[in-house]
């Protein structure tokens, strides 16, 4: 089990078994709750641990192998937070602990409180508990991308008279004893980010408990949090060739891209038909690309959840049950805001209505070294950035809705062409959860003797209701104030001159304050746009940014994002019967137990139909329903004084996530206007099903010590796939769009273009047969297989004399192993983010009022699927990695403790590369290392 906190706002969820969160069912006192989510990932309800102070809780259990009377959906395993209960805490404890965490990249102390107190009102008989923890969340990460790979030596895709995008290309192979024709590409951007969020957070969970009989008790759970990252902004700066490596015949006309001489190639990859594929780690590139921007981000995550329960014993009955009610709310809002000098793929545009504007080369040169991935001797150096003037008086805003751009070609840079772009999104998913289980356990004592006795029969019933509401919208750059466009809120002054140096110094070489980083102060600059903001006849105003809604055309009246604005209702009624027996067989004692649970899931869904040509909206529903019959049985055998044998199958599923279940298909328009993106509806994707085996073997030598190894394996089918598809004459395709669209493969690629027949106007006003991206999704007709091992091993030395009896160790490994069904040809059957080894080595000593512990993560490469242009659009992978954490305590006083906490000691970064060679470096994330320290008191 291992924290992956990779994602944005350092969003954090459980991996199991090398399996990412999605795979992992996250519960709290064994029920489902509304989950903080935003995430578009296709399966499970991925929980962020983020949203939530640690110290809130009794800790986790794990469960890897379920049983009948537990919650369906999580293939790896399941994960519940537990909750305090009053009448089970000692009476009259209170506990109070403060303390703060220190980020080396922010070089700032956040402050954190815990408070906790149990009290028995009326002894053994009514009890109340609290746990409240909060903290301030100030944090950064930087980013160093090197996401392009561009080809050297090829003719634009274009043609023309543009000619070879390299001089040098053929003397570097002849150097190199490469062929003419050898595929041969070349780092073609260089990135660098800064992520910082500031604000806070605060969870509380409540219990009271009444036992008004001795058989009978009664409870109630609150559970409460709210993180607010009220102050974010990402600074992001980046040179590139102008290469399109999505569309390639948008690639910008005039750009060059030339290998540096003395840099050996190397191969990172195969193409589709097995040919190598070479890279170049240094290019210096001219006439390329410069972007900068700044996205203001906040968040707001809450979670509020009410549970009743209670448990009645009478005497071979145990009867309980729990009504369960909690709502979720995640408000993420961000607004980009950028400048862009860069070509063109033709001659000539649009611009502010003037056709046949000519766009000279931009000037912009750069000379990038990814060093092979090695980010110490990495380095970027460019120029002709230096005079780009902003205060232009050619500056216009468009009245087309669906405008994200001002552009100019402006004398005052020589006719270049500097663009404007306003680019974020409102996404405000909100979850409602309902539910209700019962169950009854009926103890016996029935079988056969010594051979076989059932010790209980267990059956119950649950009905749960989830309800999402998701509000997704995004911003235009329309009726702007143009004229107060200019340079005063254009700066240099980074989070990295304020702070720590861009990763920490170790990128030294990097492009920084006076070599090309720009960023923007976004609130000033977007004060002055919406001073005077024009008054639009029908456009529609985000109030919470000032700024229009943008739509999917010039004059549309539907928005961009209308297919992701949807309500789901998901209802789920499950049954289960158990039994738990015991018996022998021989001499070998045993016990287990045998269980089928009945789960049937009914999801409704209220959307929008977009009629393009009509541009008309129309509310749809559809519904979907499925069941499911899951078996499991759990086996455990005392092979051996101390060793026991443990044997288990189950059939499990895992749902997909209710974001991704569109009720229609949806249509979208890119940037710049010059592509249409239809994702066909998702309401009818099924879950994943799955097979699972488990065997281990435990050998329990001394008290609080174990050996152990263990076998695993997934057969996981109705995989569900999201795939870029060009079937011709698809009417759900042509509905979607309003004509007709042709299929042209794509040598140079690999792959294949889909074009619109149809001329529209892009964002340049520009007549375009705009580029086409279609994404079907779908279950997939193969299975993929997982098999894997798990050793683990837990030692006290407590048999050593004093004082070496306070130490001990835990280390635990687990290699998986994936296999994709050959016999289905097409379907990427592929599970990303699972890394095939991992292991856990945590070395401890406690003793005297004194524990110190070191903890060792490590997990192997894994591959990441391709998103997006920010990232790139081909797989990835994600290297591997390790991470060493201390902690210490000393008690230096009854019930008073002095902790500290340090993470990622070694200063570990998270490197993503391309293919298998890890010198083609894609990205490398540093958050750097954190340090902890707090002071508590029981009394």
């Amino acid at each position: 089990m291992q924290l992956e906190r990779s994602g944005e706002g350092r969003q954090s969820e459980i991996t199991l078994r090398g399996l990412s969160g999605g795979f992992v069912k996250t519960t709290a006192f064994g029920q489902s709750f509304a989950t903080p989510s935003r995430s578009f990932d296709e399966v499970g309800d991925a929980n962020p641990f983020s949203a939530f102070e640690a110290g809130v809780f009794d800790g986790v259990t794990v469960v890897k192998t379920p049983t009948a009377d537990m919650q369906t959906g999580g293939i790896a395993g399941i994960i519940d937070k537990k909750l305090q209960q009053a009448l089970g805490k000692k009476d009259g404890t209170y506990h109070v602990s403060l303390g703060g965490r220190y980020e080396e990249l922010t070089e700032h102390w956040d402050p954190a409180i815990k408070l906790s107190a149990s009290k028995h009102l009326i002894k053994d008989e009514l009890a109340v508990a609290f746990k409240l923890a909060g903290s301030g969340q100030t944090f950064r990460r930087d980013t160093a991308n090197f996401t392009t790979y561009a080809p050297i030596g090829i003719d634009h895709p274009r043609g023309g008279t543009r000619g070879s995008n390299s001089d040098t290309h053929l003397a570097y192979r002849e150097k190199w004893g490469l062929s003419p024709d050898a595929d041969l590409r070349g780092v073609a951007s260089a990135r660098n980010v800064s992520e910082f969020s500031d604000g806070d957070r605060i969870s509380f969970t409540g219990n009271i408990e009444w036992k008004p009989i001795e058989d009978l008790r009664l409870g109630s759970h609150l559970l409460y949090t709210k993180r607010n990252l009220d102050s974010g902004t990402k600074q992001d700066a980046q040179f590139s060739s102008g290469y399109n490596q999505v569309v390639p015949t948008n690639s910008e006309q005039y750009y060059k891209i030339e290998p540096d001489m003395d840099s050996a190639p190397f191969i990172y990859d195969k193409t589709a038909d097995g040919t190598d594929v070479w890279g170049v780690t240094k290019t210096s590139i001219t006439d390329g690309a410069y972007t900068f921007t700044n996205r203001e981000t906040t968040f707001l995550e809450t979670v509020k959840g009410l549970m009743l329960y209670g448990d009645y014993l009478a005497g071979d009955w145990k009867l309980d049950g729990v009504l369960s009610y909690s709502e979720s709310e995640n408000k993420f809002n961000q607004l980009g805001l950028d400048f862009r000098f860069q070509g063109h793929h033709s001659n000539t545009k649009s611009v502010n209505g003037v056709s046949g504007v000519v766009i000279p080369p931009t000037g912009i040169n750069v000379d990038i070294d990814a060093a092979y991935g090695d980010i110490n001797n990495a380095s970027v150096v460019a120029s002709g950035w230096e005079n780009i003037v902003y205060d232009l008086p050619s500056w216009e805003s468009s009245d087309a809705f669906n405008s994200l751009s001002l552009t100019t070609a402006d004398p005052l840079n020589d006719g270049k062409q500097l663009q404007h772009y306003i680019l974020g999104r409102i996404d405000n998913p909100k979850r409602e959860m309902t539910s209700a289980e019962f169950n009854a356990t009926r103890f016996t004592d029935f079988g056969f003797g010594s051979g076989l006795n059932f010790e209980t029969v267990k059956f119950g019933f649950r009905h749960s209701i989830e309800e999402l509401e998701n509000d997704d919208r995004q911003p235009a750059a329309i009726g702007l104030n143009a004229s107060a466009i200019d340079a005063t809120t254009v700066h240099n002054n980074l989070l990295s001159v304020g702070q720590a140096a861009f990763f920490n110094g170790e990128y030294s070489g990097a492009f920084g304050a006076s070599s090309g980083w720009n960023t923007l102060n976004n609130l000033e600059h977007l004060a002055k746009l919406t001073d005077g903001l024009r008054d639009i006849p029908g456009a529609v105003l985000v109030e919470e940014i000032g700024l229009y809604e943008r739509m999917i055309s010039a004059s549309s009246s539907i928005p961009q994002l209308y297919g992701t604005n949807f309500d789901v209702k998901q209802n789920i009624t499950a049954a289960y019967v158990m039994t738990d027996f015991v018996g022998t067989i021989g001499s070998i004692p045993f016990s287990g137990n045998v269980g089928l649970r009945y789960v049937n899931t009914d999801n409704t869904f209220n959307g929008f139909r977009a009629d393009i040509e009509a541009d008309t909206l129309t509310s749809v529903s559809a519904k979907d329903d499925y069941s499911h019959m899951l078996p499991s049985l759990n086996l455990s055998f005392e092979v051996h004084e101390d060793v026991v044998l443990r044997g288990a199958f189950n059939k499990g599923i895992v749902r997909p996530n209710l974001r991704v279940l569109t009720p229609a298909t949806d249509v979208r328009t890119a940037v710049n206007g010059n592509q249409t993106q239809v994702r066909t509806r998702g309401a009818d994707i099924k879950p994943y099903e799955a097979d699972n085996y488990d065997l281990s073997l435990a050998w329990y030598n001394r008290e609080g010590s174990a050996i152990s190894i263990g076998l695993f394996y997934k057969e996981l089918s109705g995989f569900i796939l999201s795939t870029d598809t060009c079937n011709e004459n698809d009417p759900e395709v042509m509905a979607a769009i309003g004509g007709t669209y042709t299929r042209t493969n794509n040598a140079s690629t690999g792959g294949f273009e889909c074009i619109e027949d149809t001329l529209r106007a892009n964002n340049d006003g520009d007549l375009v047969n705009r580029d086409l991206r279609v994404i079907e999704r779908y279950n997939s007709d193969g299975a993929i297989k997982l098999t894997g091992v798990e050793f683990a091993i837990q030692q006290k030395l407590d048999f050593l004399p004093y004082p070496w009896n306070g130490f001990g160790a835990v280390f635990n490994y687990t290699y998986i192993d994936q296999k994709s069904d050959e016999s289905v040809s097409g379907d990427d059957n592929q599970l990303y983010q699972v890394a095939p080894e991992s292991y856990n080595l945590i070395g401890y000593y406690e003793n005297d009022g004194m524990s110190f512990r070191l903890a060792y993560n490590w997990k192997d490469d894994s591959l990441l699927q391709g998103e997006n242009s920010f990232l790139g659009t081909l797989p990835r992978v994600q290297q591997e990695n390790g991470r060493l954490d201390f902690s210490a305590s000393y008690r230096f006083a009854k019930g008073a403790n002095f902790t500290v906490r340090a993470y990622n000691i070694t200063d570990e970064k998270r490197v993503e590369s391309w293919g298998f060679d890890e010198r083609a470096v894609s990205r490398i994330d540093y958050t750097g290392r954190i340090l902890e320290a707090s002071v508590s008191y029981n009394f």
